[in-house]
């Protein structure tokens, strides 16, 4: 598979850049995806931030209009060590269902940790009209892995706002050393 992946890169690099980086931010994703995880089940956050951020990029390239979209990433969380695939979910639950096309309004990942307390927060418009609506499947799956994970250490919560704004929230209390 990724031997023809670095075939297509081959082929269409030097007509076209766009699809080129494409197919690049594609491979990297696979390759974070397939990855083993530490034999804890988990991975430091770090690649994780970084296929997200693949991910945002890459549904850029694709876009004919801007995209507003934010992750925020506060210092020290890169090293944490989390269930993987988890964030590049969230990120393509608000590239799917979100209305992200409002620069007054646009989408926020947080990753944050204060008082042992590890948080990932997204805010989005919603949508006017949900592509696929989905009923909530990749959520309740982040929601099963972390219980089978952290137990009642983590806790998910979801929904939408008055506002037209869904957020989700995960919060992870982490052991004291």
């Amino acid at each position: 598979m990724f031997n023809t992946l670095n075939f297509l890169y081959n082929q269409v690099r030097k007509n076209n850049d766009t699809a080129a980086r494409a197919i690049v931010l594609l491979s990297e994703i696979m390759t974070y995806a397939m990855g083993q995880d530490e034999h804890s089940g988990t991975r430091p956050l770090e690649g994780e931030i970084q296929q997200a951020n693949n991910l945002i990029e890459l549904w850029r390239l694709k876009q004919r209009e801007p995209t507003y979209i934010n992750l925020i990433a506060e210092d020290g969380v890169e090293e944490i060590s989390f269930i993987p695939l988890v964030l590049v979910t969230l990120v393509e639950n608000m590239l799917k269902h979100g209305d992200l096309s409002k620069a007054d309004h646009p989408a926020t990942i947080r990753i944050s940790l204060k008082d042992g307390i590890f948080r990932i927060e997204t805010d989005n418009l919603a949508a006017p009209r949900p592509s696929h609506a989905g009923f909530h499947s990749g959520l309740e799956n982040i929601r099963q892995r972390l219980a089978y994970k952290f137990h009642k250490m983590a806790t998910l919560d979801y929904g939408a706002t008055k506002a037209n704004h869904f957020f989700v929230l995960i919060a992870l209390r982490l052991p004291i050393n």
